[in-house]
């Protein structure tokens, strides 16, 4: 796969009705993002969208090493996904590695309606493949320090303070989270 590495992104406000919105990259598939940093401030107002401070969304076997987000994300209406590093991740095999990454900014989500997956580096993730496969999950060295705010009563939101939803074989290690998650 491809690589991208060395890019820092700033001074823009990425303001949109798509699905996939990030402050690096939309879509990554089997590539390795290195040494990126973003911070632009993300907006959707698709009720369906995915926002992530580095990619929106992530599939397959990739990578994404020594990134940074200190972006606001914020949605006008319930998001799918919103993380600081990943809004979601969708994959029905193989490894994703999310080493040496932080986050540093607000995600803040309306109160409209529940269902929001906001994590301080994933928001959402989950398998993609036939029931009973599932791919790995590394997130290691990571942290947040951003404000996770979803202002909806609704009982299905998750909130994490470095993964909102998981639903694959996952290890986190040497992460932290001191963000406050209202």
């Amino acid at each position: 796969g491809a690589e991208i590495k060395n890019l820092n992104v700033s001074g823009s406000t990425v303001a949109t009705s798509g699905q996939y919105v990030g402050g690096i990259v939309g879509v990554v598939f089997s590539n390795t993002i290195k040494g990126c940093n973003s911070n632009c401030n993300l907006s959707s107002s698709n009720t369906n969208a995915y926002l992530g401070g580095i990619a929106a969304n992530v599939n397959n076997t990739s990578n994404i090493i020594n990134c940074s987000n200190t972006g606001i994300i914020e949605a006008s209406t319930h998001i799918a996904g919103g993380g600081g590093i990943v809004g979601y991740i969708s994959c029905s095999s193989g490894t994703i590695q999310i080493y040496n990454c932080y986050n540093k900014s607000i995600i803040n989500i309306p109160k409209q309606q529940g269902g929001n997956n906001v994590g301080g580096i994933i928001g959402y993730s989950t398998y993609t493949g036939v029931y009973g496969s599932y791919f790995n999950l590394r997130i290691k060295n990571c942290y947040n320090t951003g404000s996770l705010v979803t202002s909806s009563n609704k009982s299905n939101n998750y909130l994490g303070g470095i993964v909102g939803y998981n639903h694959s074989t996952t290890s986190i290690s040497h992460c932290y989270n001191s963000g406050n998650i209202a």
